[in-house]
């Protein structure tokens, strides 16, 4: 379950950014005219912004950028706001303002990108990042953001590249070995991408995602033990956290530790944020109530896993996964194809959708188009390819 998808500007990064702002701040008053302190204003919008207190601090630049509407740093120090409250769009307005004044904005560039990725438009995010990079090579999180971009479109050789360059400017950025993890394990090199996960881990020990994402690396190489550890780990960082009992609860289904898992998908389920976290946790609890044979529990849970998925606005390659599985579980095979054809679209390296889609092919009878699925399947994990051909009871 990759988590290097569209999302706002990460606490790290803004907090690299700000101390960049902040050595530049001196300037700002530059940009104003009149007899108060502008620059005073202007630092005080930036430590609210590192507080964590968005709206006085969209307050404070909205009132600057009202007095004020040739000063960049206004308009920058909005949309940094705006970006923090989640309002991508008006966040990318206001970035785009300031360059619109200062075409030159480094700062205002990059954030124009994580605005477009938070959007999910990721060639709007590419060109920002882009052009931040071409302001100042020397600067590593542009290309960090191209990474992100590229990752996005599935143009995963690029975006490892792109992360490789930023990390020879700079080699202890997470966010960089967290991205070559999601681009390794999509082009089906889960080795590669366990790797990246332990840097991620090494970079930032205190960070739960960092062991969320360590521990899908392993699952992909069926570590199970590993990844219980890694999701525990997650767990005690952040307790509170669904995704960490989510991925507790699903690598104890993989070790067939059943009522185990059961409790730690009550718990993701307890604490949910998102619809998306019912649906795992539900799915978490299909698996094993069926592993334990109760039936009714096992399709009452996915059937609320399929409701929950089709609430979510946007499924991505491991959601569509889950929800084919969910399918199969109820006997919904036609759907359940379709589901595990838009995760193979959306990740083409992804291997599991591939061996529920043999799966699933099989039990319709059609042995054709599961053999296909299997020659494909060859070519991305001969693994995965081995276990579904002994499935296939292939000849």
């Amino acid at each position: 379950m990759s988590k290097v998808l569209p999302q706002a500007p990460s606490k790290f990064l803004l907090s690299v950014l700000l101390l960049l702002v902040f050595a530049r701040a001196t300037g700002a008053a530059a940009q104003f005219q009149g007899s108060f302190n502008p620059e005073a204003a202007v630092q005080q919008g930036f430590q609210l912004l590192q507080a964590g207190r968005y709206r006085d601090a969209l307050e404070l630049f909205g009132n600057l950028a009202r007095s004020y509407p040739q000063a960049p740093v206004a308009h920058y120090g909005a949309g940094l706001a705006l970006s923090g409250l989640g309002q991508h769009n008006d966040a990318a307005a206001a970035f785009e303002q300031a360059l619109r004044l200062k075409p030159d904005y480094e700062e205002a560039c990059f954030y124009l990108g994580t605005s477009r990725l938070a959007l999910g438009q990721s060639q709007q995010a590419l060109e920002a990042f882009q052009r931040a990079s071409a302001i100042n090579p020397q600067n590593p999180f542009p290309l960090v953001g191209i990474g992100e971009a590229y990752n996005l479109q599935s143009r995963y050789a690029d975006a490892l590249a792109s992360y490789q360059r930023a990390l020879q400017i700079k080699s202890d950025i997470p966010g960089a070995y967290f991205g070559m993890s999601y681009a390794y394990g999509s082009m089906g090199k889960y080795q590669e991408a366990l790797e990246a996960s332990r840097q991620v881990v090494r970079l930032d020990p205190k960070g739960a995602g960092g062991y969320i994402n360590l521990a899908f690396s392993y699952e992909r190489l069926e570590q199970h033990e590993e990844a219980l550890a890694a999701s525990r780990q997650a767990v005690a960082l952040q307790p509170d956290w669904p995704i960490g009992h989510n991925a507790v609860a699903y690598a104890l289904n993989q070790l067939g530790r059943s009522q185990e898992s059961i409790e730690a998908a009550q718990q993701a389920l307890r604490l949910k944020k998102e619809t998306k976290d019912e649906a795992l946790a539900q799915y978490n609890l299909g698996s094993a109530y069926a592993d334990l044979k109760q039936k009714a529990r096992s399709l009452a849970a996915f059937r609320q896993a399929i409701a929950a998925y089709a609430l979510v606005p946007k499924l991505s390659a491991d959601d569509y996964f889950y929800l084919g599985n969910s399918y199969l579980q109820t006997d919904q095979t036609a759907q359940a194809i379709k589901a595990f054809r838009e995760a193979i679209r959306l990740r083409p390296g992804f291997s599991l959708p591939y061996l529920s889609l043999g799966a699933a092919y099989y039990t319709l009878g059609d042995r054709r188009s599961a053999l296909d699925i299997y020659t494909t399947l060859k070519t991305i994990d001969p693994a995965m390819a081995a276990r579904l051909y002994k499935l296939l009871g292939a000849k």
